[in-house]
């Protein structure tokens, strides 16, 4: 049976569905993004659809003259071999077990809610209040000098506050890591409040850990309180917690929702995927954009993505079935980037489908692990063969409609998030509920060791 997918129009970042919303004229085959400090709309082109194998699936060209994308038939979750791996095999729960750092499983880190350290000043709390720093389209890095998950966003009518968050693994707690600004000049949709700090916004994936500059990268979001775009480079020196307004220099990315962040530790760059332009690459040490590749098709802004540094790939997943969603894979390190186009198994829909899912490649399986924003399953994404291997592990967050789970969920962005020291993973999914680590199986060091004897 075949279901039709729509097209959607945005409103600073909120889809509105329909199949030919205001905002699509067919006619002249152009989609009005969101505007973004009065920028009109952007020509898209045309691309090929995700490319499935071993399932029945209709793999027609996707323009902007409102041709859609058709899928077909039952689609089985096709598990992969995966020789060497932490995992037993796919679609099989792991047995439990009680160290969080060796055991397979999730581990919930009990008091960890983001909610409980959250500032009470109501100039802030718009209308969501601090779980906007997470519900309202925000993400995190893994500051792997301290074993912590550090979490920035809010933004547009959600949240106002400013104030930066982290997971301490090794305590066990969340911890407030500053305190917001004043608000005062919030009405007029400052870059940078009055303090000459950055305004909250919606970050999506937009932020990134420069590992050998010790400091937080963030490139644009959606700013309180209007939800226009900021086309601004900032960081956040992670050592004294003091922020800089980079100004960069060269071809910058276009302002606008989704941007999709990573640090390439080979090359030491953090290479970007904006909406609508084109991919790009900041040299910190230089305080240099430069466009690397040109990508007028754009991405969707329901997407997540991480570099794989042994292929040099960066892998953008999620939002499959909206235009520009499902999968784009660019080749990193080099002069210049190119588009990769794989042929991807049908295990791949479910976790491609999933709207900004946590992605974080794993160097021990040389895999990239993805987390479809519900339950206690992952993915693992073998980038040698385009299939994707369901493993289901215990003690994880709430399945889709079940007690405990959000209703809906605007993505996990970077807060799902690999810490090499600890070979855990670590979530931060809903600002009310716990944390949780996820230990998927033998030590990172054995894992590896088996590789280079394979």
């Amino acid at each position: 049976m075949r279901k039709k997918l729509p097209w959607q129009r945005l409103s600073h970042g909120q889809p509105e569905m329909g199949y030919y919303a205001a905002g699509l004229e067919p006619a002249s085959g152009t989609l009005r993004r969101p505007e973004a400090s009065g920028t009109g709309p952007a020509r898209i082109g045309v691309q090929p659809s995700l490319e499935f194998r071993g399932g029945a699936v209709d793999c027609k060209p996707r323009t902007s003259r409102g041709v859609k994308v058709l899928f077909a038939g039952a689609l089985a979750i096709l598990g992969a071999a995966h020789h060497g791996s932490r995992a037993a095999h796919a679609g099989t729960q792991v047995p439990a077990g009680t160290d969080a750092n060796t055991a397979p499983g999730w581990h919930r880190i009990p008091g960890s809610a983001l909610q409980s350290v959250c500032p009470k000043d109501p100039a802030i709390q718009a209308a969501s209040g601090c779980r906007g720093v997470i519900d309202a389209w925000s993400g995190g890095i893994a500051d792997t000098k301290r074993n912590r998950l550090v979490i920035w966003g809010g933004g547009h009518g959600d949240y106002f506050g400013n104030e930066v968050y982290a997971l301490n693994i090794g305590a066990g707690r969340i911890e407030r890591l500053s305190e917001p600004s004043p608000v005062t000049n919030v009405s007029t949709c400052p870059e940078a409040y009055v303090d000459g700090l950055p305004s909250s916004r919606h970050t999506y994936e937009g932020l990134s850990y420069i590992v050998h500059a010790d400091t937080m990268f963030v490139f644009g979001g959606a700013k309180a309180n209007c939800g226009f775009f900021s086309g601004g480079t900032w960081t956040l020196d992670l050592a004294t917690m003091k922020w800089r307004a980079m100004e960069p220099v060269g071809t910058k990315p276009a302002a606008g929702p989704g941007q999709v962040s990573d640090y390439d530790p080979n090359s030491k760059l953090v290479y970007l995927h904006d909406y609508v332009s084109g991919f790009y690459a900041y040299n910190f040490d230089a305080n240099a954009w430069k466009q690397v590749m040109s990508d007028s098709y754009g991405i969707d802004f329901h997407m997540s993505g991480a570099i794989d540094p042994k292929r040099k790939l960066f892998v953008m997943v999620g939002g499959l079935g909206h235009q520009g969603g499902g999968l784009d894979v660019f080749s990193v390190g080099g002069t210049s980037s190119r588009k990769v186009t794989p042929r991807v198994d049908v295990s791949c829909q479910e976790p491609f489908s999933a709207p900004s899912p946590g992605v974080a490649y794993d160097p021990a399986l040389e895999k990239m692990v993805i987390w479809p924003n519900y339950g206690g399953s992952v993915y693992l994404l073998d980038e040698g063969t385009w299939t994707c291997q369901r493993v289901q592990y215990p003690g994880g967050p709430a399945e889709r409609g079940q007690e405990g789970a959000p209703a809906a969920t605007t993505g996990t962005f970077g807060r799902f998030r690999y810490f090499p020291e600890s070979d855990i993973f670590v979530l931060v999914n809903q600002a009310g509920s716990d944390a949780y680590t996820l230990s998927l199986g033998p030590a990172g060091a054995a894992a590896a060791a088996e590789k280079k004897r394979d």
